[in-house]
């Protein structure tokens, strides 16, 4: 899949933001953040480039749910996009690599809480 991005902007709200993704394989490689930064990036890691073309699927249509507008990427003149997004892709997943899978949180309530209810068990 092509690079593809989608800028939201509202004055009103002083919100300039872009979201960017890119299939690579079985990798989505998410870049977001404000629009005259440089971003974060996220690799997503899946079983199957279908699972991975599915998951950008969704999260465009929730973009675009948003009020997300698709831009065109440009491309660089005399610049090897594969070789530049493939190394970017490959420091990525060394760094922020996430799995596709939710971890499940342990969530405990405030010392307060606890307190209480101690309290009313007595």
């Amino acid at each position: 899949m092509q690079k593809r991005r989608f800028e939201y902007q509202k004055r009103a709200e002083n919100s300039h933001k872009f979201w960017e993704v890119e299939i690579t394989g079985t990798d989505a490689v998410i870049r977001y953040g404000r629009i005259t930064a440089e971003g974060s990036t996220q690799v997503k890691m899946f079983r199957s480039p279908r699972e991975a073309e599915t998951y950008a699927s969704k999260m465009i249509n929730e973009k675009l749910g948003k009020g997300y507008r698709e831009v065109l990427v440009p491309s660089a003149p005399g610049r090897d996009q594969s070789r530049t997004s493939d190394r970017a892709a490959a420091a990525a997943r060394a760094s922020t690599a996430t799995p596709a899978v939710p971890v499940p949180t342990v969530v405990t309530p405030p010392v307060g809480a606890r307190r209480r209810a101690i309290r009313l068990m007595e």
